[in-house]
């Protein structure tokens, strides 16, 4: 989910389906929350993306839930 570096950032999401081995796009990160270098974890039926740096020098406190 997301990343990029210390120029860009990307909003990009993707899931690999096992069935077919392919990855396919899902909704995008929100514009105003682009950041690289950001953790993630699975919770139940959740995704959450935490922190990370925008723009390669500021640190994110952001922290968004996917639910899958």
């Amino acid at each position: 989910m997301s990343g990029g570096g210390f120029k860009s950032n990307l909003a990009t999401c993707e899931v690999y389906d096992f069935k077919i081995d392919s990855w396919k796009n899902i909704a995008p990160m929100p514009s105003d929350t682009l950041r690289h270098a950001l953790s993630v974890v699975k919770l139940s039926n959740y995704i959450f993306s935490i922190g990370g740096w925008q723009n390669g020098s500021v640190s994110s406190s952001v922290v968004e839930r996917y639910d899958t």
